[in-house]
């Protein structure tokens, strides 16, 4: 079924658990093949102000998509998690139950 981006901006982004990641954005269209290449997303929370102002998550991670909602894998989020405690120097568990528990 088509999704028609332009009444997409806003929606919700969430893992297919229920994490919410934040609010879509814009997407990445592949040049040549025209088929979507990534989302977009402004992240949302406490840890948001230590992210980059967007996330890409590239199509391979989307489960599901609306006008109202993208369902992203869990795995996307547990190695998002796992990036970011890294660059920090953070326990990728205590990120992951922050995550969880927002």
């Amino acid at each position: 079924m088509p999704v028609n981006t332009k009444r997409m901006a806003g929606a919700g982004v969430r893992t297919k658990s229920g994490i919410v990641v934040g609010k879509f954005v814009s997407a990445d269209l592949d040049g040549d093949t025209g088929k979507l290449a990534a989302v977009r997303v402004a992240p949302r929370g406490v840890v948001s102000g230590l992210l980059a102002k967007e996330l890409v998550i590239g199509w391979q991670s989307i489960v599901s998509m609306t006008e109202t909602e993208i369902i992203v894998t869990d795995a996307w989020a547990t190695s998002t998690a796992s990036r970011f405690a890294t660059s920090f120097g953070v326990a990728a568990h205590s990120v992951r139950t922050h995550l969880t528990e927002s």
